[in-house]
């Protein structure tokens, strides 16, 4: 089970990487939910395992016998919230979703958790989310919100003094010269 995870993780991760890398109207929100969802399972089911060698280990003491203590399906939904997160570099979002995916309170705190500590991660690693990369990729114009832009020329000159202005009522259209913007042979009345 837990080979077929991890290939199923780095299916999910090639086929992501060339389906956003080619532009294609395939999405990234689910995708890499999926991808965090199967890495998170596989932990889980290690997890459990581990739990099961080791039931009487430091780490498992506040686990009570005879009761499920680990659960896979809890780390998938982490591993798809950290994800998400960690891909499109959004937090209170990512919180906001996962709450409104499960309708469970008892998910919020681990779900902050985990986003923060992989917002801090990403933050070290790397800046901007995917989108912001692909557009920083492509040479498109891309200014960042957190970042000073400071462009050496102040408003002054490039301002202009002289203002052609339009009044908003009294005016004809002889008057404003409308006939000499309309395309030769073309007649308005």
């Amino acid at each position: 089970m837990v080979f077929s995870l991890v290939m199923a993780t780095v299916i999910r991760i090639f086929f992501v990487v060339i389906s956003y890398g080619c532009k294609v109207p395939a999405g990234i929100f689910v995708p890499s939910m999926a991808i965090g969802a199967s890495f998170g399972r596989t932990v889980g089911i290690l997890v459990q395992a581990l739990h099961e060698t080791a039931p009487n280990s430091r780490f498992f003491a506040s686990c009570q016998p005879d009761i499920p203590c680990i659960t896979p399906g809890t780390y998938a939904f982490l591993g798809a919230a950290a994800a998400l997160s960690g891909i499109m570099h959004i937090t209170v979002s990512v919180v906001v979703i996962m709450f409104e995916l499960t309708g469970a309170l008892t998910y919020i705190l681990p779900t902050m958790i985990v986003v923060g500590v992989t917002k801090a991660v990403s933050e070290r690693l790397g800046k901007g989310g995917i989108a912001d990369r692909m557009i920083w990729f492509n040479g498109f114009p891309f200014l960042d919100h957190k970042e000073d832009h400071s462009f050496g020329v102040p408003v002054s000159q490039v301002m202009n003094d002289d203002l052609s202005v339009i009044p908003a009522s009294g005016s004809t259209l002889a008057e404003l010269g409308m006939s000499a913007l309309l395309p030769s042979g073309s007649r308005f009345s």
